[in-house]
C-alpha cells in the first residue's frame, strides 16, 4: 500500500532522493531533446511562486529510462509535492505532444525515501546518483564521465555548467571542501574515486572481487530505502509507530490530520 508523503517527509524540511522509472521502462529520455525537456519542466516548475526556495535541487542524473535527484525541500513536504507535480504534469503533457503519444510518460509518482541532512549518507547518496552512468555502462571510466552532460558529476568535480546544471544548490559539506572553487572540485573528485573504490563501482562484472560484487549489489538495494544513522531511522520508525495508534483510533483521519494531531501531542 502507497504512504502519503506526509506520512513519509513528516519533517518541516528535509532531504529525499527522488527518482522515477518511464512507463513500461521505455527508453523515453534516450534523446537529448527528451533529457533537455524534463531539465525545462523541472527548472520551470522550481521558480513557481508557490516553490520557489522551498525546494532545491542537490545533485542528478538523467538515464534513458529513468532519474535520480537528490532534493532538499523546506517549511513542508507539500512544497516537495507541488514541485514533483508541476514538474512531471507539464513535462508529461508536453512529451506527449511532442511524439504524438498518450498515455503516462512514468510508471507512477516518483519515489522519495528519505535521506538524513549533513551525514555520511547524504555524501554516499549524492555520489551514488552521479555514478550510474558507471553502473549502467554508458561511460566506462572517469574521464568519460566528466563528459557525460546529464548528470552534476562534471559541475562539481570539473565546475562545468549548463543549462542542466543551471538549478543546482550546492550543499555544505560540498562547501566545506575547500576555500576555492578549484580546491573544492579537486577534493571532490578525489571522494568520488574513493567511493566508486569502496562500493565496487569501478571495474566490470567477473573483474571485480566477490566482495566488490556485493558491496555494489546492497548499494543499489540500500539507497531506496531511508538512509542515515541508527539513531534517524530509530526515530523515523517510532513516528511511524505512533502514527498507526492514532490511525486506528479513528480511521477517518487522513495522513495530514494525524499528523497535525501528532504533532500537536509532542
Amino acid at each position: 500500500m502507497r504512504k502519503s508523503r506526509a506520512l513519509t517527509c513528516f519533517e518541516s524540511s528535509g532531504l529525499v532522493h527522488k527518482y522515477w522509472k518511464c512507463h513500461n521502462s521505455e527508453f523515453l529520455l534516450k534523446s537529448y531533446d527528451a533529457k533537455a525537456m524534463y531539465s525545462q519542466h523541472t527548472a520551470k516548475a522550481l521558480k513557481h511562486q508557490s516553490i520557489k526556495g522551498k525546494v532545491h535541487i542537490q545533485a542528478f542524473c538523467y538515464m534513458d529510462n529513468h532519474v535520480h535527484m537528490l532534493c532538499a525541500y523546506s517549511e513542508g513536504s507539500s512544497h516537495l509535492s507541488k514541485f514533483m507535480q508541476r514538474a512531471h504534469s507539464s513535462f508529461g503533457a508536453q512529451f506527449n505532444r511532442k511524439y504524438n503519444r498518450t498515455g503516462k510518460v512514468a510508471v507512477e509518482r516518483p519515489k522519495t525515501p528519505v535521506v538524513e541532512d549533513e551525514s555520511d549518507a547524504q555524501m554516499d547518496v549524492h555520489m551514488y546518483i552521479e555514478a550510474n552512468p558507471l553502473r549502467a555502462g554508458i561511460v566506462r571510466n572517469l574521464k568519460q564521465l566528466k563528459s557525460y552532460r546529464f548528470s552534476s558529476y562534471q559541475y562539481y568535480a570539473y565546475g562545468i555548467e549548463s543549462h542542466f546544471t543551471k538549478g543546482l544548490s550546492a550543499p555544505k559539506w560540498y562547501q566545506s571542501l575547500g576555500s576555492t572553487t578549484k580546491e573544492r572540485q579537486k577534493n571532490y573528485r578525489v571522494l568520488f574515486r574513493d567511493y566508486l573504490k569502496r562500493t565496487g563501482w569501478i571495474g566490470t562484472t567477473g573483474n571485480r572481487t566477490q566482495k566488490e560484487e556485493l558491496s555494489q549489489s546492497l548499494e543499489q538495494k540500500f539507497f531506496r530505502q531511508d538512509v542515515g544513522s541508527r539513531k534517524f531511522l530509530e526515530r523515523r520508525q517510532l513516528f511511524y509507530l505512533k502514527y498507526l495508534k492514532i490511525k486506528e483510533e479513528d480511521l477517518n483521519l487522513s495522513p495530514s490530520d494525524i499528523l497535525d494531531k501528532f504533532l500537536e501531542a509532542t
